[in-house]
């Protein structure tokens, strides 16, 4: 048989792993007040810091925007309260 026989990642397939997760953009204007949801996300790939992983979606999920989010904007926690 080949390999180790196990099914543990190295450290680069994790790094790997983890610049493949998508972020979250907004994929509508989000207006003050508007509560996040399915309708006005999307899911991206990209290299940028700071950003929410779908993984995360629950931390913004249901929450209200306290300002105007422009469309295919990375989403931020702190853009919601």
């Amino acid at each position: 048989s080949f390999g180790s026989g196990s099914f543990d990642l190295s450290e680069n397939e994790m790094t790997y792993r983890n610049l493949l997760k998508k972020s979250i953009f907004s994929s509508a204007e989000i207006k003050a007040g508007q509560i996040l949801n399915m309708d006005n996300i999307t899911f991206k790939r990209t290299l940028r810091e700071n950003r929410i992983t779908t993984d995360k979606l629950n931390l913004i999920e249901g929450k209200a925007a306290k300002k105007n989010i422009p469309e295919d904007t990375m989403l931020q926690i702190e853009m919601f309260e």
